[in-house]
């Protein structure tokens, strides 16, 4: 990630703030134009695997959404990480 700019409260500037959310919105454009591809997969998997197929195919964009908001939640909590004490 960039070189995080900081206000003298310790707070984001506002550029940083707008490079996280386009940072966001390209990666939920991304896996947006993907996802129709990946679920008309897992329904070829899942009707061609009998035991793992539907389990697979019910997980997958599950993990991939949890994935996305662990991501935006790391990013933000790195930057805003405060430096210094109470």
């Amino acid at each position: 990630m960039k070189n995080i700019r900081k206000n003298i409260s310790g707070a984001l500037e506002a550029g940083n703030w707008v490079y996280l959310i386009l940072m966001v919105v390209v990666l939920l454009m991304i896996v947006a134009a993907l996802f129709p591809t990946i679920t008309a997969s897992l329904t070829s998997y899942e009707e061609n695997e009998t035991i793992f197929g539907p389990v697979i195919a019910a997980l997958v964009p599950l993990i991939i959404g949890a994935c996305i908001l662990i991501a935006v939640v790391v990013s933000l909590l790195a930057a805003t990480k405060h430096k210094g004490g109470l």
